[in-house]
């Protein structure tokens, strides 16, 4: 039993947050806490400034995954006192919880190179491919498959 808490509190040494909480923080607290109230998330949402929700049926390249997340930085960069959101989601046979730790620690380095604040959450499982879902300023922006147990988001090299 010691072991397991000692292996638990290794892999978590990075505290975690759920989605739901980490998505009322963003659409709630933080708005009222930097003073803008919500309007700037409203006219955010409203102004239609975001492209769709990016969501191919397969997994995809580095190159195309960087594109998609750079998109996403750019549109959390136009909302003040936001965070950009992660939330990684295993898929139908995925059992190793150190699947979404892994990727979501994939994202982070490169969230942490562009000066993000970002919160990243550990979803519920979802049918077919593993996801990782991108959301600012409370909206999804991305919800991208990853490849059956791939520690990795995309196949190849981001070159960053």
């Amino acid at each position: 039993m010691t072991v397991d808490k000692k292996r638990r509190a290794k892999l978590t040494q990075r505290k975690r947050t759920t989605w739901l909480p980490a998505l009322l923080t963003l659409m709630i607290v933080t708005p009222a806490a930097t003073g803008t109230g919500s309007s700037s998330l409203k006219q955010a949402v409203t102004a239609d400034e975001f492209q769709q929700v990016v969501k191919p049926d397969k997994p995809i390249n580095c190159e195309t995954f960087q594109a998609h997340l750079d998109h996403a930085i750019i549109d959390w960069m136009k909302l003040k006192g936001t965070h950009l959101i992660l939330i990684a989601r295993l898929g139908t046979g995925e059992q190793d919880r150190d699947l979404s730790r892994a990727r979501l620690d994939y994202v982070e380095d490169y969230l942490k190179r562009k000066g993000v604040q970002y919160v990243l959450a550990e979803g519920s499982y979802v049918e077919g491919f593993g996801r990782m879902e991108v959301y600012v300023g409370g909206r999804l922006t991305m919800s991208i498959p990853v490849e059956k147990n791939a520690k990795r988001l995309c196949s190849g090299d981001t070159g960053g």
